[in-house]
């Protein structure tokens, strides 16, 4: 079986200077991941989201269960974490580098 983690503990493993927020929204744009919207379960009705990950990105973890039969949390794969990265710094760049030009 491969072993997956979350993006936290594998960001703070490799020592890298990021957030997984920020990581999370690279990740959207590029089509790796996607916010799955629901009501609370909780009879509020605030609507409320998860992420997880989408066809291509299941090929970089899988959406894991969680306690909620709905709800998946997603894991990624050690081995593919640094192609997933280097996936995340080039959408990053792509975007640093539209700044300057609107």
């Amino acid at each position: 079986m491969r072993k997956a983690l979350a993006m936290q503990n594998l960001i703070k493993t490799y020592n890298l200077p990021l957030v997984p927020a920020g990581v999370n929204v690279a990740l959207e744009r590029i089509g790796i991941l996607e916010k799955i919207r629901y009501r609370s379960t909780t009879g509020s009705e605030v609507e409320k989201f998860y992420h997880a990950l989408t066809t291509a990105g299941q090929k970089y973890g899988i959406n894991q269960s969680t306690m909620h039969e709905f709800r998946t949390e997603p894991r990624y794969f050690v081995e593919t974490f640094p192609e997933l990265m280097s996936l995340v710094v080039e959408r990053i760049a792509a975007d640093v580098a539209r700044l300057g030009q609107s």
